[in-house]
């Protein structure tokens, strides 16, 4: 089963950090990797699944008069791994007759450089060691980290989650027939062949996937038949769904900057939180903050009338800290990643950026 959720009762929307959440070991659950000729194991997969379901759902009105149907927690990962074994299926099926005219995605095993960094801090923290020789053994290894870090409170394991996420590899679309069969996978997800096929009421390229698996199934009667899209129609699909994609996550991500500059601008306020990382350049300290609730992985400003310094282990056995300072009135602290400090968070006047300003404790 999916990995990873919280427990007690869904809308049935996941949110964000759940649908982040697909990192499972190979073997676990129902997912099972397959590929051509296995199809109807797939199908015996969810027909048996299907079988284990009790009555899931209650139901009320809200306030507006809406009917809102809730699902217990087990049922929402039962829906998920119906909805990823459909896609499964319908990319083994289109790759296995249309090995050369087929719409796929694929997502790229990790950043090494990010995936160490991320793993030195884990250990060094006390949440475990991040085992990254295979991706079976790095997705056990990450459920222990953040089986650790929800015992030590729910910002640390959100912290964690998005530690790692920022480490993963994107997602892409392309056309069989320009990569090597190796190529295809779907690193995350552990599948051979992967597409998406559930959305076509919100995502154009599933009915792109609708049509090609419909000719698919047709050609299986008449192999004359050949696919209404041809390679290089496929891969202007391709790249421009790629593209729209690159477009819809940076207005995501700007309109959610925008909301907390605004709504900070009016209201500078102190808050906790979650130092993330610690470093330094040719310019100084790099050190990052995680504030949990507004979900804002930021850099901390130091004001110039603190001086702050960075110790580093040149072993990169012990911990890399940082020493913030202010002379005139004898305050020092040492701040460690992972340590939850104080910050002032507010928006800048001039060039209208958020500030997240270091506070001594």
């Amino acid at each position: 089963m999916v990995s990873g959720f919280s427990t007690g009762q869904s809308t049935g929307t996941l949110n964000k950090q759940e649908q982040n959440q697909y990192m499972r070991p190979e073997g676990s659950g129902n997912q099972q990797p397959f590929f051509k000729n296995e199809l109807p194991q797939a199908e015996h997969t969810v027909n048996s699944t299907h079988r284990q379901i009790q009555p899931i759902t209650s139901s009320k009105f809200d306030d507006d008069n809406k009917l809102v149907l809730y699902l217990d927690q087990q049922e929402g990962e039962f829906v998920e791994e119906w909805m990823l074994l459909a896609n499964q299926c319908a990319a083994a099926q289109i790759a296995k007759v249309f090995p050369d005219c087929s719409l796929l995605i694929r997502n790229n095993p990790p950043d090494p450089i990010r995936l160490s960094a991320a793993a030195s801090c884990f250990k060094m923290d006390g949440f475990g060691e991040l085992d990254s020789s295979s991706r079976e053994t790095m997705a056990r290894s990450y459920e222990a980290i953040v089986s650790a870090a929800r015992d030590r409170g729910k910002d640390f394991d959100s912290l964690v989650r998005l530690q790692l996420v920022k480490c993963l590899g994107s997602s892409e679309y392309f056309v069989s027939s320009d990569s090597a069969r190796e190529e295809w996978e779907h690193w995350s997800l552990g599948f051979p062949a992967f597409t998406y096929f559930t959305s076509p009421i919100r995502r154009y390229p599933d009915i792109i996937v609708h049509r090609l698996l419909d000719d698919s199934l047709k050609a299986e009667k008449n192999p004359d038949m050949k696919p209404q899209y041809n390679v290089e129609e496929l891969r202007v699909l391709a790249n421009a769904a790629n593209e729209m994609t690159k477009v819809k996550n940076n207005c995501s991500s700007a309109y959610d900057r925008i909301c907390q500059m605004l709504y900070f601008y009016s209201n500078p306020t102190i808050l906790s939180a979650i130092v993330s990382s610690i470093d330094e350049n040719e310019y100084g300290p790099l050190i990052n903050v995680f504030i949990p609730g507004h979900e804002i992985l930021d850099r901390l400003h130091v004001p110039i009338i603190f001086t702050t310094s960075i110790t580093k282990d040149p072993s990169g056995v012990a911990d890399t800290y940082a020493t913030i300072a202010l002379d005139s009135e004898g305050n020092k602290q040492d701040i460690h990643v992972f340590d939850t400090i104080r910050v002032k968070v507010s928006t800048d006047p001039i060039s209208l950026r958020l500030v997240v300003s270091f506070q001594f404790s």
